[in-house]
């Protein structure tokens, strides 16, 4: 009872002085303030496309939705658009290293107005939450797989972490790929959405699926230097425990939170299409070791 007691209170201890660190510039913004609202946001859209969407749909006829979905795309390509604008003018067209970027946590103009556009990129994700229930509307739950399902309800929490941490510096890189990648997707799907005479223009979508890929792979890769070099981010949480200052994924509580994001899309997604043809391994020695 007693080590249950000393742990329970130790986590809620390392939780309130982690807390601590949190960028105060933030705090009572709009559904960003504490971490309840967006986990409860993502939890409510699980419930609703799991459960409560595909069951209003059951008997009912499909929806049409070409002049929701036309409206949606074009407000989608001007707003993902803007957002890749403004960041990039304030942060690789501004001097900043794609190599090791420390936060800016000052007052200063352009740090401020990159928040306004983390924050910008943050409401995006829930406003994304849209894609799914149109297509539960269209009944196309072959669109609804579990990697679609599982980035949507993920995303938002991600993007939470980075905004109350590190809300610039070397985190900047996703948000901004991720909003060019947006940009062109769903210009591609406003095309798709104008009818079938469009349908000639549209061969580019095996170009888009690779670019989507080498989203991952490039947002990885960048995120892989703070493995290997020593870089001032983000200097803000190297507080808790300045023996672990320059371990691997223990500046912050984002690494290791990227890394149990990555997983279920490594064993349930691209893990089985890599042994889908192959026989399976023995491995009986690397086990017994």
């Amino acid at each position: 009872m007693n080590f249950t007691y000393r742990t329970v209170q130790t986590l809620i201890d390392q939780s309130s002085r982690l807390w601590d660190l949190r960028d105060r510039r933030t705090d009572g913004w709009l559904l960003i303030d504490s971490p309840q609202t967006p986990v409860l946001i993502c939890l409510s859209y699980l419930f609703a496309v799991k459960i409560i969407g595909p069951k209003l749909m059951q008997n009912r006829p499909t929806y049409e939705l070409r002049s929701v979905l036309l409206v949606y795309n074009t407000f989608q390509i001007f707003f993902n658009g803007w957002i890749f604008y403004h960041t990039c003018r304030l942060t690789w067209f501004n001097g900043y290293s794609f190599i090791c970027q420390p936060v800016d946590y000052s007052d200063n103009e352009d740090a401020l107005q990159l928040i306004k556009m983390g924050y910008c990129f943050y409401i995006s994700k829930f406003i994304d939450f849209l894609d799914t229930i149109f297509f539960i509307m269209r009944k196309k739950n072959n669109q609804i797989t579990f990697l679609h399902v599982y980035h949507h309800a993920s995303i938002p929490l991600t993007v939470w972490i980075v905004l109350r941490f590190v809300p610039g510096g070397q985190s900047i890189f996703m948000p901004t790929f991720n909003s060019l990648v947006h940009f062109v997707m769903y210009f591609y799907y406003l095309m798709a959405a104008m009818g079938p005479q469009f349908q000639k223009y549209l061969w580019w979508k095996k170009y888009l699926t690779v670019f989507q890929m080498v989203q991952f792979f490039l947002v990885g890769l960048h995120g892989m230097q703070l493995f290997f070099i020593q870089c001032d981010f983000p200097s803000s949480q190297k507080k808790l425990n300045k023996r672990t200052d320059g371990w691997p994924s223990m500046g912050s509580p984002l690494m290791p939170f990227l890394l149990c994001q990555a997983s279920p899309i490594l064993f349930k997604v691209i893990g089985p299409k890599l042994m889908q043809n192959r026989p399976p391994y023995e491995l009986r020695g690397a086990l017994a070791h």
